[in-house]
This record gives structure tokens, C-alpha cells and sequence, in this order.
């Protein structure tokens, strides 16, 4: 059995990990997970999400707008790039989740007093009545304490720019404004034929979204006690996060559990939950490495996931990108989501929500949301221990 296995691996290398080539570590991972792929499986053995699918069957038919409402993840998540070549598509997106958890699995278990996540988000935006679009950006940072259900989040304003070079082109064009009226012009109209209809009443306020090229600074600053101790990105909380399994199988056993609990719904909905459950410990939660391996091995053989091969992340940042259909279903698009990961350590890195097929204002394959990601353990405290409440927006001409 050990010389087969070895004939199979000897027979999968290409010839630029031949034993006297320069390797890359990430690439041979990649190149030995897929010659094991192709190995016979067992009932045991089967991916953990094939043998939950098993056992929700029969499907039933469900509109997933419901589930797009108790989805947490915010794929605050322009353009991780696609700068992946074609022709190096080697590996497929099953195969590159595979390798990102075996370099998580080769991570140590760190600590530290805090743990530290910082999220640049980006929302691109068709300015009404104009010919550009614009990218409103956030950041936010998150301290989770580790040793008790202690939450600090902190939320700046950075203002919003031209999207791209030909969106500023445009807004030059357009005089330069600082300030943008992203007012939905349907509802403006309605406000103002319901002010027609009532002239001896006092008109009613008209609804205005104005956004800000200056930006606000620190809108929101949430301190233990004073809010909410929620999760940075999800419905977990820290209690249940660690109590996960680091076994691919038992945990989707153990978010099906938990989902069937909170929602009554059918098989189809209850698998769509589990999924985007297990992305949000992936791509998003303060996750230890194994248990984040475990959610890259459970998503490994969903449908829909693909390989983008490498792809660069909003701040320029390289790794290896798979795409997944968005949890958020046909509302408003047809979208899709684009995650990239670190080649070396497994770390997520960023992702970006893309437009699935054409829709609206947007082509397919533009970007409609992004984020750039980056989380570790520190010692450093919080810098603030009160709650600051939002203000007025900032004076831009």
C-alpha cells in the first residue's frame, strides 16, 4: 500500500517540484492534497457537507430571501483583481481550500489578552442622475478580551472617493462635489407627490442619503456595557466559537444542531444556514487555526466554489482567491463572492462581492463590495473604555 501511494504521489509532481528543483512549500501542499483527492472514499470519508446534504434530504423548495435576512455575513468585502492568469489555473477552488487548511493547520495556537481585527469595507454606488460611481469606506476594529465576553468596536467614516480613474474623470467633470445625494429617486418622487396631495398639511420631510467625500472620522465608539457584545461578523458567540469541533464532520453536525434550534425551517434553508455559518468562521471570526481549517475542509466540496488562482486583495496584498455563489441569493443580484487567503499561513485576507451576471446599473463581473481583513493577538488594550456616540456629519462644501 505504501509503494502504491508513493507511485501515485511520484506520478502527480510535475517536473518543477522534481527533487532537484527550488520548491514552493504552498505549491507542493496543493500538488500532494490533489493527487490524494483522486483516492477512493468510503461512506466515512465522504466530505462533511456531501453527508449533511445526505441527511437533509428530501429538499424542499424555499426562498432564500429569509435566509439572506438571518445571514450575518456582511461581505464587506475593489476588485481583488482578478489578477490570476488563465493559463496558471492549475488547481481547483477545492484544492486551494484544501491547501489553505493544511497551512492552517501548521499555525500555532497563539495568545494574547486581546484578540485585535481590523476591516477596511468598501460599497460601490452609482450617484443618481450621473455618470460615475463612487466608493464609500469604513473601517472598523474590533477587541474581543480572552479571557471574559468583553467587546470594544470602534467605527470610522473615511469618506467616499470616485471608484475608479474614468469615475474621477466624471466627477471632475462634474464640478468635484464633496458631498454626494445617493437619495433613491423613486422615493424622493413619492414623498414629494404625497406633500402634493396634502399642500394645507405641513409638507413632509423628504428622505435624503447624503454622503460625505471628507468622510466623518470615528462615527462610534461601543465599550463593554455600554452596547452590544456581539461578534465581529457573526451569530456565534464567543462561548460557542470555542466549544467548536476542529473536525470538519463534526462540525457541520454541530452548526446543524445550533441552526435547527433557532430556525424552523426546511432541509434546503437549514443547509444554506450551515454554509454560511461555516464561512463566517472561515473568512471572518476570531477562529484558532484548526477550527478555521475545519470551515475551509467543510467548504471545500460545496457547489459553485472555484478557483480564481492568484489574486491580489483591495490593499495589493497576494494570495490565492476561490469564488462561492453569495448567500444573499438573487436579492438584489445575482452576485457572487470572491475570497482570497494567504499562500503561506491559510489566513484570510480579504474578499469581494462581484456581480454574478448583469443587473441594474452593474456589468457582470464588477465589483459591488469589498473588504480587506486583518486579525492577531495582542496585549495592547483598547484605547478607549466609554461609549462615543455618532455626529453631526462634517462640514464639506
Amino acid at each position: 500500500m505504501a509503494d502504491d501511494i508513493l507511485q501515485r504521489l511520484a506520478a502527480a509532481r510535475p517536473a518543477h517540484l522534481a527533487p532537484d528543483s527550488p520548491v514552493d512549500d504552498t505549491v507542493r501542499t496543493i500538488e500532494l492534497t490533489a493527487a490524494m483527492a483522486a483516492a477512493p472514499t468510503s461512506s466515512e470519508t465522504r466530505s462533511p457537507m456531501a453527508r449533511l446534504r445526505r441527511r437533509l434530504r428530501p429538499v424542499w423548495g424555499l426562498g432564500l430571501a429569509a435566509v439572506a435576512t438571518v445571514a450575518a455575513l456582511v461581505v464587506t468585502t475593489t476588485n481583488l483583481g482578478p489578477t490570476h492568469e488563465p493559463a496558471q489555473q492549475v488547481f481547483s477552488g477545492r484544492e486551494l481550500l484544501l491547501a489553505g487548511a493544511n497551512a492552517l493547520d501548521r499555525q500555532p495556537q497563539l495568545k494574547g489578552d486581546y484578540w485585535y481585527q481590523v476591516e477596511h469595507r468598501g460599497y460601490l454606488t452609482q450617484i443618481p442622475g450621473k455618470n460615475y460611481v463612487i466608493d464609500q469606506r469604513w473601517v472598523t476594529r474590533t477587541w474581543l478580551a480572552a479571557d471574559a465576553d468583553k467587546r470594544w468596536t470602534e467605527h470610522t467614516d473615511l469618506g467616499a472617493r470616485p471608484a475608479t480613474e474614468s469615475d474621477e474623470a466624471a466627477w471632475k467633470a462634474d464640478g468635484s462635489p464633496h458631498t454626494f445625494d445617493l437619495t433613491d429617486p423613486a422615493t424622493k418622487a413619492r414623498a414629494e407627490r404625497e406633500n402634493a396631495k396634502e399642500s394645507h398639511h405641513t409638507p413632509r420631510s423628504v428622505p435624503k442619503d447624503i454622503v460625505h467625500y471628507k468622510g466623518q472620522g470615528v462615527i462610534q465608539r461601543d465599550a463593554p456595557g455600554g452596547g452590544s457584545e456581539e461578534m465581529p461578523s457573526g451569530d456565534i458567540s464567543v462561548r460557542e466559537l470555542r466549544g467548536l469541533s476542529t473536525n470538519a464532520h463534526t462540525l457541520a453536525d454541530q452548526l446543524l444542531v445550533m441552526i435547527d434550534e433557532d430556525y424552523d425551517a426546511p432541509p434546503k434553508a437549514l443547509h444554506e444556514l450551515v454554509v454560511d455559518t461555516a464561512r463566517q468562521i472561515a473568512f471572518s471570526m476570531p477562529s484558532p487555526p484548526r477550527l478555521r481549517a475545519a470551515a475551509y475542509r467543510l467548504l471545500a466540496d460545496e457547489p459553485g466554489v472555484r478557483s480564481l488562482g492568484t489574486v491580489e486583495d483591495h490593499d495589493g496584498r497576494t494570495g490565492y482567491g476561490i469564488a462561492m455563489p453569495s448567500p444573499y441569493g438573487a436579492d438584489p443580484g445575482p452576485l457572487e463572492v470572491h475570497y482570497v487567503f494567504d499562500r503561506s499561513t491559510g489566513m484570510p485576507l480579504g474578499s469581494v462581492t462581484v456581480a454574478a451576471a448583469a443587473f441594474k446599473q452593474w456589468k457582470a463581473g464588477d465589483t459591488i463590495n469589498y473588504t480587506t481583513i486583518a486579525m492577531r493577538w495582542t496585549d495592547q488594550a483598547p484605547p478607549f473604555d466609554t461609549d462615543t456616540h455618532p455626529r453631526p456629519p462634517s462640514a464639506d462644501r
